[in-house]
């Protein structure tokens, strides 16, 4: 979408001599029902200079949830980069923005753009503040499980329960799409070790040599790239596979309770372990305070919300079955989930059949085990810690997105791009 002019611009010109374009922006556009809908005017403040670098803004009436607001930088009122992006998840009604002073004179001004359904999990792998690849050994790239030209069938004989023929992950098909963000910008967000990503990596503002640190054999590119160069592909070139500026607001996950239609929902008690010591669940909706789940063995569609801390393990069986699991409450702190032991969770399968959700209390995910598992997983306020493998390597596919990822150990991570169109959105 082409940038829509301030109606009213007057710059300001504020002690570190940079300058601002404020003033309103007012913007009409079709909902999805075709209905004319005005954008709200959104209005810029002078800027204050609390650094030599940096320039605080405030933005007011920037509260409407149907639209997205961009603060925008540029030094010649013609080309402008995007700085800044703010989603209303809450009702705010003015918004205070830190953007780089680029230059000795900089203009500054906001879009309000009509917000559509975004996938939820269209990066594989998103953080708040750190990634730390400390393992022997991590290697992410990608596939996509609704394309035959990127994956290929395999099969999951589940005990009792028949046999899931699904479109799994195949090395002789991978695409180089682990694109992997992380919103930190401080020194040492990201710690890459000796990783193989076949994918770009993003960051927050800041200079490469101080925000990255790659280990000697370290490299981010494509797979003709990598294999014969190490470090980051395009480096210092406008077609580096590692780009600055990414900024990206991860809203709480809500209660189930509080999530339409949540007024249809029967919440019964999870049944008691078969003969053969699993929990098995049909489909339908459940809830429990115990941390012990055990083995889950799913066949029909099921939410089930741990209302606390969850150790578990999960099978998904038969073409209908999946699971949203929400673990955790809405305040507090300190609640995990642990995966561990050498079995399989949900192993052939799809990641959208097993989302996994993390409430505000949930600070910790331990992964780390010898098994292999596929989730689509969004914990914004967990610390995940991957993990395992021993002197084999661990596979693992899906997405993440969390406050922070630490890997030890040797780690395949394969992300499913058909989260883009067949995962949920937001």
């Amino acid at each position: 979408m082409k940038p829509v002019p301030l109606n009213h611009a007057s710059p300001h010109l504020h002690r570190h001599a940079s300058l601002l374009c404020w003033g309103l922006l007012t913007l009409l556009c079709f909902t999805a029902t075709g209905s004319l809908h005005a954008a709200p005017l959104v209005f810029l403040s002078p800027p204050a200079a609390p650094s030599n670098s940096m320039t605080q803004i405030t933005l007011t009436n920037c509260d409407d949830p149907g639209f997205n607001y961009i603060l925008q930088v540029s030094s010649d009122l013609q080309n402008w980069s995007s700085i800044y992006t703010h989603s209303p998840v809450d009702p705010t009604n003015i918004l205070v923005a830190l953007a780089p002073a680029t230059n000795d004179a900089c203009y500054y001004r906001a879009l309000a753009i009509p917000r559509v359904p975004l996938p939820m999990f269209n990066l594989a792998i998103t953080t708040k503040t750190n990634l730390y690849l400390n393992g022997k050994k991590f290697l992410g790239d990608s596939f996509d499980s609704a394309d035959t030209n990127y994956s290929s069938i395999g099969t999951n004989a589940v005990q009792y329960y028949g046999t899931n023929v699904v479109q799994i992950y195949d090395a002789t098909k991978a695409k180089a799409g682990c694109d992997i963000a992380v919103n930190g910008s401080v020194a040492g967000s990201v710690f890459l070790g000796n990783a193989y990503i076949y994918g770009h990596l993003i960051t927050g503002f800041g200079d490469e040599s101080t925000v990255v640190h790659i280990g000697p054999n370290g490299s981010v590119g494509d797979f003709s790239w990598i294999a014969s160069n190490i470090g980051i592909e395009g480096d210092g070139t406008a077609d580096s596979w590692w780009q600055p500026g990414f900024y990206a607001t991860l809203p709480d996950v809500k209660i189930p309770t509080s999530i339409p239609p949540w007024w249809v929902f029967t919440w019964s008690a999870l049944p008691a372990a078969d003969s053969h010591g699993n929990t098995v669940l049909n489909g339908g909706n459940y809830s429990t305070t115990s941390s012990s789940v055990g083995n889950l063995l799913i066949t029909g569609p099921t939410t089930l919300w741990v209302q606390g801390s969850a150790s578990l393990g999960v099978t998904i069986a038969g073409t209908n079955g999946s699971l949203m699991l929400y673990v955790g409450k809405d305040t507090g702190s300190g609640d995990t989930i642990t995966l561990s032991g050498n079995g399989t969770m949900n192993t052939p399968g799809y990641a959208r059949n097993l989302q996994i959700y993390g409430l505000p209390s949930l600070t910790s995910i331990d992964m780390h085990v010898n098994a292999s598992w596929i989730a689509a997983i969004y914990a914004p306020k967990a610390d995940v810690f991957l993990g395992g493998g021993g002197n084999s390597t661990q596979d693992a596919a899906g997405a993440i997105v969390c406050k922070s990822l630490s890997l030890m150990g040797h780690f395949n991570f394969h992300y499913d791009e058909s989260l883009k169109t067949n995962g949920p959105y937001r």
